[in-house]
């Protein structure tokens, strides 16, 4: 296991970076004018809806064609992950509906569960999904006054009204994702505050390997791009191997350098590791809630993109009208980081800037879009 510690987590964007990493820069020296498409989900007035996006290098647009996806009221609950988005949405006879839609391709599945037993007090804390297998975290009152008792349902979605199981949970069951034919489970003890635990589910064997003790204060589990597990909390961040469940590395943060990248709702993994999410930020230097981070696993180095360094107040305020930062994003093929915002004067709307990333950064072109982005896949 490798311990490391942050002495200098965050590289502030005077210039939009102060990195100095000799081979980045070489890669960019050959840049690339590659046409991509972008895929993305925005919502307007509470409705989700999918649209395209036509890009290269240099220029943006709108793809016109229509979307597999149905529009829909947004959900109860959503889980955005590796190109793919799932809803729940609880129905009125207390069965339950499950959206799937892959941005990848535009397989767009939808079914009802929970037909075997319409409990109108089943409560779903969590979904997730791989292949034609989706996976449900739920609670529902026990026999006895006060008593609650936690389930994952594991579902055939080629035959959802009898092809699914259910394993029970001894304790609440917050988070849950997929990795190497595996399910991670973070729970709680109720009956110790603040103590957390992972469980692990073989879906080959369907049966519950291991039970692991995480402590206190554990944010998320978050699966990375080369299918490893990372678990993070306020003052560090540990990667663990989704195979053998060893420890491969922790990393510990100074006071005040803390990345914070367990409490973005969306994370994206460049295909060279890097993780891009939006950053939760009071810090001096800028006015929004939100601003676009990256992280760089190996130099343990997080990049912030403060919109006062890079936009004119007139851009900030009247041009792009940058509200709050709501997802980010990377085209590879062209080198080019997507910030995905709400605007600051119809909260219903939403735009997408295109920017060259640290060490050579470059504002490229922006887009308006008749939605706010949540996420966007890029092939």
């Amino acid at each position: 296991m490798r311990i490391s510690i942050i002495f200098l987590v965050i590289t502030l964007m005077t210039t939009l970076s102060c990195s100095n990493d000799s081979s980045t820069e070489n890669a960019l020296s050959n840049e690339q004018n590659i046409s991509v498409q972008y895929s993305l989900l925005q919502i307007n007035n509470d409705i989700v809806s999918a649209t395209n996006i036509d890009a290269d290098g240099e220029n943006i647009q709108l793809d016109l064609s229509a979307s597999s996806f149905t529009s829909m009221k947004y959900p109860t609950l959503s889980s955005l992950f590796d190109g793919k988005a799932m809803f729940y949405e609880p129905q009125n006879d207390c069965s339950g509906e499950l959206v799937f839609f892959s941005l990848k391709n535009g397989e767009f599945i939808k079914f009802n569960v929970f037909e075997d037993s319409k409990n109108c007090d089943r409560e779903v804390i969590a979904i997730t999904g791989s292949g034609n297998t989706f996976f449900v975290l739920y609670e529902i009152p026990g026999d006895f006054l006060k008593e609650v008792r936690y389930y994952l349902r594991v579902i055939d979605s080629l035959n959802p009204l009898e092809g699914y199981e259910d394993f029970e949970i001894e304790n609440y069951p917050s988070q849950l994702t997929y990795l190497n034919n595996r399910l991670f489970v973070l729970t709680e003890d109720l009956m110790e505050e603040n103590h957390f635990l992972m469980l692990v589910f073989d879906l080959e064997t369907k049966s519950w390997l291991s039970e692991m003790n995480l402590g206190n204060n554990v944010e998320r589990l978050i699966s990375t791009s080369e299918n490893n597990l990372l678990i993070t909390y306020p003052e560090l961040h540990n990667l663990y191997s989704a195979s053998t469940m060893e420890i491969l590395s922790t990393t510990r943060y100074l006071e005040g350098t803390e990345p914070n990248f367990g409490k973005s709702s969306t994370h994206y993994f460049a295909p060279d590791g890097k993780l891009y999410f939006t950053m939760p930020t009071d810090l001096e230097g800028t006015k929004y809630a939100h601003i676009p981070a990256v992280y760089d696993f190996e130099r343990n180095t997080a990049s912030l993109y403060y919109y006062e360094n890079f936009l004119t107040q007139e851009e900030q305020n009247y041009k792009y009208e940058i509200g709050n930062t709501t997802v980010l994003s990377y085209d590879s093929k062209n080198n080019l980081m997507l910030i995905g915002y709400q605007k600051s004067l119809n909260k219903n709307l939403g735009g997408i800037i295109r920017i060259k990333p640290s060490p050579n950064p470059k504002l490229i072109d922006h887009i308006d879009l008749n939605g706010v982005p949540i996420y966007i896949y890029t092939e």
